[in-house]
């Protein structure tokens, strides 16, 4: 399991195989003692959303860790418990922001390009010199702030349908809304040598207000929907509090089926699928969730949300959570 955070953190992960539990070392963003950080699964409380009749959500206690292995490096590295080797060092890689491969094929590896690309190369050969070119929209992307081409999800039919879907932020109108976030559906018509740009399928569009906290990881759950996540907005402490409010896609964990409907349809247990918020939102409270991962074992939803200066968050995502930002930042009060 690995979790991608941005730079305001360094994170040191060790996982067990046998029950997929996660444990985790933080450096909480600005300060200089490496604390052990437990894992925040959720909130008790939270302050308002757009509607006010909405009781919390979240978990109520931390999961069950039994088999923790996060005292094995309680105050520093043991020697000779952790290393770390290079791959494909003759290989020069751009900019990523992600690295996949094809559903049951583990032959190459396909790599999103922030610049507004896609890359693969043979991951067979670990001396392998040679990048080749998938997919080039870098005149649409724009990567001012944290923005870029953040990630890539092959449909989990992919060798029927040809189906890659991207995650990236294009040119807004104005300084008010400086980037809009696009979701897109691309083919190849190769089984993945290539994929035709102008086969772009727009499937989702967010206006940014900001050029920062734009979320990341786009992927499919085991249910076969697409789950989307998005930042707050940007600036810093969610000045125009995006995260609680259901209304609002930012700030949220989206989860649509793209498999129904013109451009989606919207699974029938989402919380709002029948009304109160947005229809697309599976939880909400996010500030930035840049990276997140389905456990192997139990398809638990794990999620890395980057904390605004003090602490860092790792949640366990349920349908209709609340996870508390910009109220709480972990289960301090902000």
């Amino acid at each position: 399991v690995a979790l991608m955070f941005n730079n305001l953190i360094q994170a040191s992960i060790t996982t067990t195989p046998q029950d997929g539990e996660l444990s985790v070392l933080f450096r909480p963003a600005h300060l200089p003692a490496l604390l052990f950080v437990t894992l925040i699964a959720s909130l008790l409380t939270a302050c308002s959303s757009s509607d006010s009749t909405d009781t919390p959500g979240g978990l109520d206690t931390l999961p069950s860790n039994t088999t923790c292995l996060a005292s094995v490096f309680e105050g520093g590295i043991v020697s000779g418990s952790l290393k770390l080797e290079r791959s494909y060092a003759k290989l020069s890689l751009p900019p990523m922001t992600a690295m996949t491969m094809r559903p049951g094929d583990s032959t190459r590896w396909y790599v999103a390009d922030r610049n507004g690309r896609i890359w693969w190369f043979d991951a067979t050969n670990d001396n392998t010199t040679q990048l080749n070119l998938a997919l080039d929209i870098s005149s649409s992307v724009d990567a001012a702030g944290e923005g870029g081409f953040l990630d890539i999800a092959f449909h989990p039919d992919f060798a029927s349908n040809g189906y890659i879907y991207v995650h990236y932020t294009a040119t807004g109108p104005n300084s008010t809304t400086p980037l809009i976030t696009h979701i897109a559906r691309f083919t190849t018509n190769n089984g993945g040598d290539s994929f035709d740009p102008a086969s772009e399928f727009t499937v989702l569009t967010v206006n940014q207000p900001y050029t920062n906290h734009n979320g990341g990881k786009i992927g499919f759950g085991k249910d076969g929907y697409l789950y989307i996540g998005l930042g707050d907005g940007g600036s810093g402490g969610d000045p125009q509090n995006h995260a609680q409010n259901t209304n609002d896609l930012l700030g949220a964990m989206l989860r649509i089926d793209v498999d129904s409907g013109s451009p989606y349809a919207i699974p029938a247990d989402n919380p709002f699928a029948s009304g109160g918020g947005r229809a697309e939102i599976y939880a909400w409270g996010l500030r930035n969730p840049w990276r997140w991962s389905f456990d192997q074992l139990t398809d638990a939803l794990w999620l890395g949300d980057v904390g605004q200066s003090s602490w860092e968050e790792v949640d366990i995502i349920v349908n209709g959570g609340n996870y508390g930002w910009r109220c709480y930042e972990g289960t301090q009060p902000y």
